[in-house]
């Protein structure tokens, strides 16, 4: 009896081949690329005021001129921007989160690899969500100010974080891994461990890029695609480290060309 209740169990052995993709990982790409095109429409069909700052609002729907001056509450803004920010969140940060999405797939039943890579998804962006509200009540607060001193101002401190030990710390903490359970409650709430690491380590890493988007005055769209490539570039790479310290260069060079544009405007 007690072995027909053995047999009757699931057995739990990880996938053979971990290189293949599998098709709830899939349809993770997919919504990156639907919330790209999305998000380029959205860009494409806006038409921003440049009378005033618009306090990070350039990426609030369409149609909101909030500005950095306070014509709205804090409040008003975060809740007319979140909707583009997680879009913009969505686009940018998922394509970075592709092999932590593999591991929850390749390490989950087969029955529940679907739940298991949406959990995953769901904290993931949940935890750049939060980090979108601090970051859009931050930047409501400030007084008004030229979009591209901003800018440049904001590019040089991202140079400068990639860096620094916090920076590298971040960084390997996007690469960590952790067990997942195969059944039960253990194994959702090994999931939305495994994607609050994941997810608080890209944001550690990530921020000072990310504010880069927010206050980004002009080449909006160029300028999502860019950093994009560069957080997936040194999250991905064999040598994250290098990677970290060629994207410093590239901060640090746009800030020097920011800085320039700003004094002979």
């Amino acid at each position: 009896m007690a072995v027909a209740r053995a047999l009757a169990r699931p057995k739990w052995t990880p996938a053979r081949a971990s290189t293949h993709v599998r098709p709830p990982v899939v349809a993770i790409q997919a919504a990156a690329a639907c919330a790209w095109i999305v998000y380029a429409a959205i860009l494409a069909t806006s038409r921003p005021t440049t009378a005033a700052v618009r306090a990070p609002v350039w990426w609030c729907m369409p149609g909101m001129t909030l500005s950095r001056a306070g014509a709205a509450s804090p409040l008003a803004t975060i809740a007319a921007a979140l909707p583009m920010w997680s879009l913009m969140a969505a686009a940018m940060t998922l394509p970075t989160a592709m092999p932590a999405t593999q591991h929850v797939a390749v390490n989950s039943f087969q029955r529940r690899q679907w739940a298991a890579v949406a959990e995953f998804a769901a904290v993931y962006l949940g935890v750049w969500l939060v980090f979108g509200i601090a970051g859009t009540a931050a930047l409501a607060l400030l007084p008004s100010a030229s979009p591209h001193t901003v800018f440049a101002f904001v590019l040089t401190l991202a140079a400068a974080y990639q860096l620094t030990p916090l920076k590298r710390r971040a960084l390997n903490r996007c690469h960590r891994s952790s067990p997942l359970r195969p059944r039960g409650t253990r194994a959702v709430t090994t999931v939305a461990r495994f994607a609050w690491i994941n997810g608080s380590g890209c944001v550690g890493s990530c921020w000072a890029a990310m504010l880069v988007m927010l206050v980004a005055p002009t080449a909006r769209f160029g300028c999502a695609l860019g950093l994009t490539a560069a957080m997936a570039y040194e999250k991905l790479t064999r040598r994250p480290r290098r990677g970290s310290r060629q994207v410093a260069w590239v901060f640090a060079v746009s800030a020097v060309a920011a800085a320039i544009g700003v004094i002979f405007t």
